[in-house]
C-alpha cells in the first residue's frame, strides 16, 4: 500500500481493525514536508539578509545567525522524522499507543473533541495523550472512529452510544 493509514479514511482503519485487530499509523510525510520547505525558505531570507542587507559591525548580524541556525537544525530534524517511517501511532486490542505513551482500553475515559492538530484522549486518571497531526490526516475521523473503537471494548452497542 502506497497511502500511509494517517491518510486514508476511517473506513480502511475498521477494515484493519478488523482483520488484524491493530492498526499501525506512521509518521505522515505532509507535515513534515510543509515545515522543511518553510523552514528552509525562512533560512534562505535569513542568509540573503545576512548577506547583502545587514553590515557587517550590526549586532543584529548575530542574532540573525542564531535565528537561521535555529531554523535549520529544525528542518534537519523534521527530515530526520522521515527516516525509516517509524511506527508513530498503535491502535490494538489492548489500547492506544502514541509515540511512548499507552494508555489500556479500560484507562480510557473519553475520547476528546479533535482540533485542526490534535486529538487528546482522556484518561480515567492521570494525564491526557495528546495524538499528533504527524500520524493522522484527518482528526474529525479519527475522533469518530476511535469513539466506535472504545465503545466495542466496553461493550455498548451503536445503538446504545448514538
Amino acid at each position: 500500500m502506497t497511502k500511509t493509514m494517517g491518510e486514508a479514511s476511517a473506513e480502511v482503519w475498521t477494515a484493519e481493525y478488523g482483520r488484524t485487530s491493530r492498526v499501525e499509523f506512521t509518521r505522515r510525510t505532509a507535515p513534515y514536508q510543509r515545515e522543511m520547505f518553510i523552514l528552509q525558505g525562512l533560512t534562505a531570507v535569513l542568509l540573503l539578509l545576512i548577506v547583502v542587507v545587514v553590515p557587517d559591525d550590526s549586532d543584529v548580524w548575530v542574532l540573525l545567525i542564531l535565528v537561521m541556525l535555529a531554523a535549520f537544525g529544525r528542518s534537519v530534524w523534521a527530515a530526520a522524522q522521515l527516516v525509516g517511517n517509524r511506527l508513530l501511532l498503535l491502535v490494538d486490542a489492548n489500547g492506544i499507543r502514541y509515540g511512548g505513551t499507552r494508555l489500556e482500553w479500560t484507562q480510557i475515559g473519553a475520547i476528546g473533541i479533535p482540533h485542526q492538530k490534535t486529538l487528546e484522549i482522556i484518561p480515567v486518571t492521570g494525564k491526557p495523550l495528546t495524538i499528533r497531526h504527524w500520524a493522522v490526516r484527518d482528526m474529525t475521523a479519527l475522533s469518530g472512529w476511535l469513539e466506535g473503537v472504545l465503545h466495542q471494548h466496553r461493550g455498548v452497542s451503536d445503538a446504545d452510544h448514538g
